[in-house]
C-alpha cells in the first residue's frame, strides 16, 4: 500500500461513493508496479508523514551498500 496525497496527477477527484477516482497514468502505473494507492484524508495533517516515516525506517535497517564510481 502507497499512501499519497491528493494531488492532481494522482487524484482525478472523489466520486459519489466518496471513494477515489485516480488519474489513469497513476492507475495504469500503480497497476504495473503492483501496489495499491490510498488517498491521505483531507484536512489531517497527522497523517502526512505516514509513508515517509516507512522509508525512513527501512533506509535505517538496511545495511549500507557499496559506494559508486562515477566515469566520465
Amino acid at each position: 500500500m502507497i499512501l499519497t496525497d491528493r494531488m492532481k496527477t494522482v487524484l482525478i477527484g472523489m466520486g459519489d461513493d466518496h471513494k477515489p477516482q485516480w488519474h489513469s497514468l497513476f492507475a495504469d502505473f500503480a497497476l504495473a508496479m503492483g501496489f495499491l494507492p490510498k488517498v491521505c484524508r483531507a484536512r489531517r495533517p497527522q497523517t502526512k508523514g505516514q509513508g515517509r516515516k516507512g522509508c525512513a525506517l527501512r533506509e535505517r535497517k538496511l545495511p549500507a551498500g557499496p559506494p559508486i564510481h562515477h566515469t566520465g
